[in-house]
């Protein structure tokens, strides 16, 4: 017996700002890639509890900047406000901005 799957998807578009406290660190492109990325998440993981006002502690956020040379990648929870920015940690804010973010739901067809 053949087993199907089906993936149905829900799309929206997302017009907001984010408040985002974390760590970062830049390598050179493209050759830290993807090392520098998961280096940086594994030592956020061990301090992400450290930020008490984050919105979530289950949703990382990686946003990242790169010229061509060099990249700096984040590892990030949202947070309420900029106020409390744990030792070490830094805070910014993502302008608004329009997202477009798919959802999906995995349905089985026997």
């Amino acid at each position: 017996m053949e087993n199907n799957t089906m993936i149905q998807f829900h799309c929206e578009t997302i017009r907001r700002e984010y408040q985002l406290v974390g760590q970062s660190l830049t390598a050179n492109f493209p050759n830290g890639f993807p090392d520098a990325a998961l280096q940086i998440q594994s030592q956020f993981a061990e301090r992400r509890h450290e930020i008490t006002n984050a919105k979530d502690q289950e949703v990382l956020f990686s946003p990242y900047m790169c010229n061509g040379i060099f990249a700096t990648y984040f590892a990030c929870l949202e947070v309420d406000d900029l106020i409390l920015i744990p030792h070490g940690m830094i805070g910014f804010k993502l302008p608004t901005v329009v997202f477009g973010s798919i959802l999906s739901n995995r349905n089985l067809l026997l």
